[in-house]
């Protein structure tokens, strides 16, 4: 009775992390499905094409949710089954780990939200990038809320462990992007007036 309890706990356990991929997989897969029913997958396929090639703001798109699909898939989607999701709330934030190891965590949550704010700018556009301040804010708010959003679904689906290190060096590299897409965005147009 003991091995099949061992058995059960270890297909259900491997399978749930798949779970939530796969449903989110699925209904993007019956959106396809119900469009090509209608206009013909050949014909959607062609549009996607001619979409990606005329239009900027369709490949901005298309960048910022294959990014967010990177960032679910790293944080959220492929991360083992926890049994104890809350078991370190605030973190190491030391350089170093408990074994003496070099703590990354921070720095790859820093860097793995970096362009997340720079390709939802990119999509925003003038829509929020009139001022510093502004383009600060909003990168706090989009990047606070969506690593938020991140942790607070590893609690609920036992993916991972919610740790207040990850919220805080996820935000710090969204502003951190948002700057430098501000930077990079103000002399793209100061290029552009010159010529």
């Amino acid at each position: 009775m003991k091995t099949i309890e061992i058995i059960i706990k270890d297909v259900i356990t491997s399978i749930y992390p798949a779970f939530v991929s796969g449903i989110i997989f699925s209904v993007l897969i019956m959106f396809v499905y119900n469009y090509s029913k209608e206009k013909g997958f050949k014909n959607i396929c062609k549009l996607w094409i001619d979409s990606f090639k005329k239009n900027q703001n369709f490949r901005f798109c298309f960048y910022l949710a294959f990014y967010i699909f990177v960032v679910l898939t790293k944080t959220l989607l492929t991360r083992p089954y926890h049994t104890s999701p809350l078991a370190n709330v605030w973190g190491v934030w030391s350089l170093h780990t408990d074994k003496g190891a070099i703590n990354v965590d921070p720095f790859e949550n820093f860097v793995l939200f970096v362009p997340f704010t720079i390709f939802l700018f990119m999509v925003l556009k003038d829509k929020v990038v009139n001022s510093i301040m502004n383009v600060v804010v909003k990168s706090f708010e989009f990047s606070f809320v969506f690593s938020l959003t991140i942790e607070l679904l590893q609690v609920f689906f036992k993916l991972g462990t919610f740790q207040i290190l990850d919220i805080v060096s996820n935000t710090a590299g969204g502003v951190f992007g948002g700057i430098l897409y501000f930077i990079f965005y103000n002399i793209s147009c100061g290029r552009k007036k010159a010529k």
